[in-house]
C-alpha cells in the first residue's frame, strides 16, 4: 500500500546493499539504472524490469538463495526454541489482512515436520490464499473477505505498538534466539503514543471491571463492542477526529510515504478529492469522516456535494449529507 518503491528498498528486501545488487544485474538491465539514484521512486516499467530480472537471473538468484538459507536457519532455530515443532496444533494471533505471513510460516514448518497443523486468528482478512487449507486455517473475528473493505488502516490505528515489525531473528552468545524488531519512528512518540497507551489501559481496566460486575449479562454484548468502536469511526466526533486524525500513518512496511491519517481539507483539497479515483482518495485521507469533521465549511460543502453527479445531471445540485449533518 502507498509504496514509494526505490532501488534501495528492493535491495533491502533481498538483504543486499544497492551497490551489490547493481553489480549482479545483467548488462542490459544495469544500463537502465545507471542514472537513477538509489532512493528515487521507481516507475512502473522499472519495477517490472527488476521483477523480471529477479525471476530470470540465475546468478542473482543463487546469491539471494544463499543469503535466505542463512536467515532461514535463524527462523527455524527460533521456532524450535519456542516449541512450534513439538506441538500437535499451533495457534497464532494477528491483526490481518492477507495471511501471507502465515503461509510463509506454514511452509517453513512443513520443511521440518510432516503435516503441521496451524490456525491463525485474525481481527480481519481481506482474502483467502490458495495455500489456505484445513491444516493451515485462517479464522477472522470481525472483518471478512466478503465484508466492507477500507477499515484496515483504522483498525491498525487502534492497535499501535511501541515497537515496529520483526526484521529478523538472531542467536546470542547464550545460544538463545530473539526477534529483532524495527524501532518505531520519533513521529509516533511526538504524536503522543504514551498518552494513547494510557487511554488503552484505562479502557481495559473499565472493561475488565464491567465483566466482573455484570458477568453473563455483559458477555452477551461482548461481540457488539468492536462493531460499536468501528461505528464511532463513522461518526467521527470532533475530539477523536482532531486527535487520531493527526496520527502519522503509512500503508507500507518501509513507511516511505508517511502522512496524517485524516488531515483537514481546504476548498481546493476537497475539489481535488471528489474527482479522484478511490485509491488516490486514500492517498489524501485514510479516514474521510474525520477529514470532513476537521475541514472548513467550504471544504465540507464541497465534500457533501458529489459534483460528478451534479455535472451528469445537467447542473442540478445534489446535496449528500453525511452522518445527519449538512
Amino acid at each position: 500500500m502507498n509504496i514509494n518503491l526505490s532501488f534501495s528498498t528492493v535491495a533491502a528486501r533481498i538483504q543486499m546493499e544497492p551497490k551489490e545488487l547493481r553489480l549482479l544485474l545483467r548488462p542490459d538491465v544495469k544500463s537502465q539504472f545507471i542514472a537513477i539514484s538509489d532512493d528515487a521512486k521507481l516507475k512502473p516499467f522499472q519495477i517490472e524490469m527488476l521483477r523480471s530480472e529477479l525471476k530470470s537471473n540465475r546468478e542473482l538468484a543463487a546469491v539471494i538463495e544463499a543469503s535466505a538459507a542463512a536467515v532461514r536457519q535463524n527462523v527455524i532455530g527460533y521456532f524450535r526454541q519456542e516449541g512450534l515443532f513439538d506441538l500437535d496444533h499451533v495457534a497464532l494471533v494477528d491483526v490481518g489482512w492477507k495471511g501471507s505471513l502465515q503461509d510463509a510460516i506454514y511452509r517453513i514448518m512443513s520443511s521440518e515436520v510432516s503435516c503441521p497443523r496451524m490456525t491463525e486468528y485474525y481481527f480481519g482478512t481481506s482474502c483467502y490464499s490458495q495455500n489456505t487449507s484445513p491444516l493451515n486455517r485462517k479464522i477472522p473475528f470481525f472483518l471478512f473477505p466478503s465484508g466492507k473493505p477500507g477499515y484496515g488502516p483504522l483498525v491498525e490505528l487502534l492497535l499501535l505498538a511501541d515497537h515496529g515489525m520483526t526484521l529478523r531473528y538472531e542467536c546470542d552468545a547464550g545460544d538463545r534466539y530473539r526477534a529483532v524488531t524495527k524501532e518505531e519512528g520519533a513521529h509516533l512518540f511526538d504524536w503522543g503514543l504514551s498518552d494513547y497507551f494510557d487511554g488503552i489501559r484505562d479502557f481495559s481496566r473499565m472493561f475488565a471491571q464491567s465483566l466482573n460486575d455484570y458477568g453473563t449479562l455483559f458477555e452477551l454484548h461482548y461481540d457488539a463492542t468492536v462493531p460499536f468502536l468501528l461505528d464511532r469511526f463513522g461518526s467521527a466526533e470532533q475530539s477523536a477526529a482532531e486527535t487520531l486524525g493527526d496520527l502519522p500513518y503509512c500503508g507500507n512496511q518501509e513507511e516511505s510515504n508517511l502522512r496524517r491519517m485524516a488531515p483537514p481539507f481546504s476548498g481546493m483539497d476537497a475539489l481535488k478529492y471528489i474527482f479522484l479515483p478511490t485509491q488516490s482518495r486514500r492517498d489524501m485521507t485514510q479516514w474521510p469522516e474525520a477529514t470532513d469533521a476537521r475541514s472548513c465549511w467550504c471544504a465540507r460543502l464541497i465534500l457533501h456535494c458529489d459534483l460528478r453527479v451534479v455535472l451528469s445531471a445537467g447542473g442540478k445540485a445534489l446535496l449528500a449529507p453525511r452522518n445527519g449533518r449538512r
